[in-house]
């Protein structure tokens, strides 16, 4: 038995202590008890094992803290006490190991602040510390794991794009961590799941850019304002994102409906406005669009996407309205989702035409009533020059002048000393103005015009 380096003894129904005699296996490199009931302290004696490199007691009964002792395992490469009754903080030692992997120590009473170099073991991948009592900030550089349900501060490390081998990082539910999502989260290489709801987090959603792995953002229940970057578009593996319960603003993206992964969309508890995309009634993959309780209006687009999601995914949208809701106004049936803004376009297209006519009504009949009582005045180009003598001349002529007795006895046809036939009307003028009238008839002929 000294000899044993490998001990399963997993989901046995095993009860009691964990005996100390366990540690006499020194050559031990994989103990597995997990899946039993056992109960008491882990034994420090364990510590012994120098070579133990694998050691999981998960889902007992175990109490009590982790032994101090257990930071003499330089081997060890795999620790989950996770789903036990233990209590206590987390021993610097144990961040310190060399090999450590995987720590696992989920779901039990641990206390106090995680130490502050746990970030800096490059070689542990993955951490799960969740559903505890831990508080104090999130240790700097941390590089992996799920630190959700504790009592953590200070929001979410600044150098987390400085993990470049992040790959899952949960935070949610710990309603008093606050601060804002770094500038530089979204870009981080091999990053898929980005959980953050339920923490108090401020601020807009920072640009995406290079975001080709992500897979998962959960940002529900929130303080989050804002818009929805538009370089989410980049993001082309998203298959999730959930936004519920924030203040974001603005318009339903377009872009959203072209990511051909995304299989849930949970906008529902902002602030969004406009009409819901009809590109999302195209989608293949799309299984759930919550909008509700925002302030979206038009029609629900009639694809049968979109009507399979039942009516609690519109409720709360008083200017919404569709076969789940209420029914839409014949205007809205016709032009669809968008019907509102384009019944508005519609609507100010004619008032504009309307006031147009309008107005070139109001113009003719202000010209019309202009020119009423005013002379028209004609020019005749070309008429040859005459003088007042040359009209009284010819009154002198017998051979020039012919009386018109259809029209009036004061209006005589007369050729002028030009050649031209006129027509001539007698006025009678008193002898002193006769000067002032020959020097307007002499004008008039040498302007070539006539009345």
């Amino acid at each position: 038995m000294s000899e044993l380096q490998y001990l399963d003894i997993a989901s046995a129904n095993l009860s009691g202590s964990i005996p100390r005699q366990l540690s006499n296996l020194t050559k031990l490199q994989s103990l597995f008890l997990f899946r039993n009931q056992l109960t008491g302290l882990v034994p420090r004696e364990f510590s012994r094992i120098l070579h133990l490199t694998n050691l999981d007691l998960s889902d007992n009964l175990i109490s009590g803290p982790i032994p101090e002792s257990f930071a003499e395992l330089k081997n060890l490469r795999l620790l989950s006490l996770m789903y036990n009754e233990m209590n206590g903080t987390v021993p610097e030692g144990i961040v310190e190991l060399p090999s450590l992997d995987t720590l696992f120590i989920w779901n039990n009473f641990f206390t106090g602040s995680l130490p502050r170099n746990l970030g800096r073991n490059s070689k542990l991948r993955w951490l799960d510390v969740s559903t505890n009592s831990f508080n104090g900030s999130i240790p700097p550089d941390i590089c992996a794991g799920d630190l959700s349900r504790n009592r953590f501060t200070g929001g979410i490390p600044s150098d987390i794009s400085q993990a470049s081998k992040l790959q899952y990082f949960n935070v949610s539910n710990n309603p008093e961590l606050g601060g804002v999502i770094p500038a530089q989260t979204w870009p981080l290489p091999f990053l898929q799941n980005f959980c953050a709801s339920s923490c108090n987090i401020s601020g807009n959603l920072p640009p995406f850019g290079s975001c080709k792995s992500i897979l998962v953002v959960e940002l529900q229940m929130n303080n989050m304002s804002g818009a929805v970057p538009k370089s989410i578009s980049n993001c082309q593996a998203l298959a999730m994102i959930n936004l519920a319960s924030n203040q974001l603003i603005g318009h339903i993206l377009e872009q959203l409906a072209s990511l051909t992964a995304l299989g849930i969309v949970d906008l529902s508890s902002n602030n969004f406005s406009g009409s819901i995309p009809a590109e999302f009634g195209e989608s293949s993959s799309l299984v759930l669009l919550n909008v509700s309780f925002n302030d979206i209006s038009g029609a629900i687009p009639s694809e049968k996407v979109l009507q399979s999601m039942g009516r609690s995914a519109y409720v709360g949208n008083p200017e919404l309205c569709g076969a789940l809701l209420k029914s839409c106004s014949g205007s809205m049936a016709i032009l669809g989702s968008k019907g509102t803004g384009k019944l508005r376009l519609v609507l100010l297209l004619c008032a504009g035409v309307v006031i147009l006519i309008a107005a070139s009504i109001f113009w003719l009949i202000y010209l019309c009533k202009r020119r009423k009582g005013q002379w028209k005045m004609d020019s005749f180009i070309g008429l040859p020059r005459f003088t007042a003598n040359d009209v009284l001349r010819s009154f002198n002529s017998t051979d020039s002048m012919e009386e018109l007795p259809q029209l009036s006895a004061a209006v005589c046809k007369a050729e002028l000393p030009t050649g031209i036939t006129v027509l001539v009307k007698k006025i009678e003028w008193e002898p002193k103005r006769m000067k002032i009238v020959s020097e307007f008839i002499t004008q008039m002929g040498m302007q070539g015009t006539g009345i």
